[in-house]
């Protein structure tokens, strides 16, 4: 997904902390930190799934980012129902 999103979306990795690899390795995630030109976006890849933050003009990032998983045809996108969560 880093890849992906350095070639389609323009982000920068950034170095992480070595608080952060601590709490990468306990927690068992990959934890990516990037830039792009409407603020900061955090990855986080674990056994359940990834995850996309965004800091900054989030909604744009992650409209942005939606918009480009989709053109890709590599990706869909499923409504959730959080009611049904526990």
């Amino acid at each position: 997904m880093v890849s992906f999103l350095e070639e389609n979306y323009g982000i920068s990795i950034e170095p992480v902390s070595e608080s952060m690899v601590s709490y990468a390795i306990a927690t068992d995630e990959f934890i990516t930190k990037a830039r792009c030109e409407k603020g900061a976006i955090t990855i986080t890849e674990d056994w359940c799934g990834l995850f996309i933050t965004a800091e900054g003009r989030a909604s744009e990032i992650i409209g942005d980012i939606e918009s480009i998983l989709l053109a890709s045809g590599k990706f869909e996108r499923l409504e959730v129902d959080s009611s049904k969560s526990t």
